[in-house]
Formats: structure tokens, sequence, C-alpha cells
């Protein structure tokens, strides 16, 4: 005959005091959406996006060819 213990028998005050479906989705993995305030820099991450003249160049030519296609699509129309 195994024995138990009295904490196995004890059902937790968590159970007792909230619905199955807190607990089933305190389980659960979920997304949180978070400001970008909140957001800083990865330490030694080898992946760095700089905002410096080059990044500035780029982001402005990807802005022009958006804004082209649109215009050729707009006027295709």
């Amino acid at each position: 005959m195994a024995k138990s213990s009295a904490a196995g028998l004890l059902t937790s005050v968590d159970s007792m005091f909230t619905a199955q479906e807190e607990r089933d989705n305190a389980q659960r993995s979920y997304v949180t959406d978070l400001p970008i305030a909140e957001i800083s820099d990865f330490p030694n991450h080898p992946f760095k996006v700089r905002m410096d003249e080059s990044m500035t160049d780029v982001y402005h030519a990807e802005v022009f060819a958006i804004c082209a296609v649109a215009g050729e699509r707009a006027a295709s129309l």
C-alpha cells in the first residue's frame, strides 16, 4: 500500500478560487503587445540595425520605389 502525503491530498488555494478556464489559460503561451518605447537593444547581439546615414538612404530608396509602383498601378486603373 502506497503512502500518500497530506500535501498531495489538499487542494491548492488557487484551484479552489479560480475557474478551470483561468487555470488552463495560465498554462498557455500567448502574445503580448509591447509599446516600442519599452523595447531596448540586446547587448552583444550579432545582428544590429543602425539608424545611420546609410540606413536612411535605404529607407528613402524603398519609400521612393513603393511610391513609384503605387503610382504605376494607379495609372493603369
